[in-house]
């Protein structure tokens, strides 16, 4: 069984949720097109993303300490 601390699995989700919140924004700012199985989404859709990995990630690291 492998164990991981508090600590470094807080850190991980917080770089995670980072990432993807900055991967939304630059598709925000880009003009990015993304497509999933023949589905288009829309650009509306990197807003709430953005906003919801920030609220994410900021959490988590709030736990780190």
């Amino acid at each position: 069984m492998i164990f991981i601390k508090q600590r470094t699995l807080n850190q991980t989700v917080t770089l995670i949720f980072a990432t993807v919140a900055v991967l939304h924004l630059l598709r925000l700012l880009m003009g990015w097109e993304v497509s999933l199985a023949g589905w288009s989404i829309p650009i509306w859709a990197s807003f709430i993303g953005v906003g919801v990995a920030c609220f994410l990630a900021y959490q988590a690291a709030k736990l780190t300490k």
